[in-house]
């Protein structure tokens, strides 16, 4: 510091800042950010979370570490462990459940108000590549998991449909399988419908179709979506939710509802595993082996891989399962109607 420079800081009046009080200040900003990020996460993200919450804990009970305590090599071994102990019957740890155990725990965390490093899940996240890379090496990615959710065409759906008994519960599933498939729902988008959110859509007195109204979804942005009219009346999602709706004496309240096994219909909605349940149920009833293993997410995958064979474009079957345009997800999808035709399979047509 220069001498003409010195009488000026030698004189300046330097503010006390009170670290004390700055440490409090940032706990309780990182305390209320946290309830924040709680309260912003749909329910089934809060389920995910417990699950992965439940396998953090476990590994730290038999570890005999802190599960708040925060540390980068704690969530490296964690994910050694969860190679080792898969679960559900499964042989090898899927790495995308891995991400997503990994990605709970610093939930948790976060829900604590601890201070996480940009860096924290860095060695965590290698290890996990490391397994997907000798997944592949070793040829056991079909070994991963439950495997991904078969595709529900629309020859087993006219199975699942026509397997449904004329009760209160066969015409309940006759509508949530139809209506999900129209929409390419989620699970949770169909336990969220209400009553008052599908309409029956008429065009000079000639029946056009169904106009169902989702609020609730993944990325938190509803959608409209006009259904066609079925070619069939078997096949009809206008129809099938009609019949339900009228046997049901539906006006208000959870369009899609419990029936006991009494076939009493419920005022209470289905859940989101509820949906799930009736959907397996659904193809265990036809009989049909390749049906035996259908989940919610079947109904989804099902109506993008059928729009597209059927021809329309990405953009129109994006609108109808609220997609955006470029989502990996629909274009995985798009991928498994376009590898067998004749502009988009490259050895078609060669001479071979």
């Amino acid at each position: 510091m220069s001498d003409a420079l010195a009488p000026l800081f030698n004189h300046a009046e330097v503010p006390v800042v009170d670290l004390v009080k700055m440490e409090v200040v940032h706990e309780r900003i990182a305390q209320v950010a946290a309830h924040i990020r709680a309260r912003s996460r749909r329910p089934n993200t809060e389920a995910a979370y417990a699950q992965d919450l439940d396998h953090w804990l476990r590994y730290c009970r038999i570890a005999g570490l802190d599960p708040d305590t925060v540390s980068a090599d704690a969530l490296t071994v964690f994910v050694a462990w969860l190679c080792a102990n898969p679960g559900l019957g499964a042989r090898h740890a899927a790495p995308a459940t891995l991400e997503r155990r990994v990605q709970g725990v610093v939930a948790h965390w976060h829900s604590l108000g601890r201070s996480c490093p940009r860096n924290l899940t860095r060695d965590a996240r290698e290890a996990i590549r490391a397994h997907a890379q000798h997944l592949a090496e070793q040829d056991l990615e079909a070994e991963v998991g439950r495997g991904q959710a078969p595709l529900l065409t629309i020859s087993g759906l006219r199975q699942i449909v026509q397997a449904c008994p004329d009760t209160h519960a066969g015409l309940r599933d006759r509508a949530l399988l139809l209506i999900g498939f129209g929409i390419a729902a989620r699970r949770s988008e169909l336990a969220g419908l209400s009553t008052t959110d599908i309409s029956v859509d008429y065009d000079g007195g000639q029946l056009r179709g169904l106009r169902v109204r989702v609020r609730t979804s993944k990325t938190g942005q509803g959608r409209t979506v006009p259904i066609a009219k079925g070619t069939s009346p078997l096949t009809c999602p206008a129809i099938a939710w009609l019949r339900w709706s009228q046997a049901a004496h539906l006006t208000y309240g959870p369009a899609l509802r419990r029936v006991d096994r009494h076939d009493v219909v419920s005022k209470t909605g289905l859940l989101p595993a509820g949906v799930g349940e009736v959907i397996r149920r659904a193809g265990q009833r036809t009989g049909n082996p390749d049906l035996q293993r259908l989940t919610g997410h079947s109904l989804r995958a099902g109506f993008a891989t059928a729009a597209r064979r059927a021809g329309h474009d990405v953009v129109a079957i994006a609108r109808i399962g609220g997609w955006k345009v470029d989502s990996p997800e629909l274009a995985k999808y798009l991928r498994i109607a376009d590898e067998w035709d004749e502009k988009d399979n490259a050895t078609v047509g060669i001479g071979l």
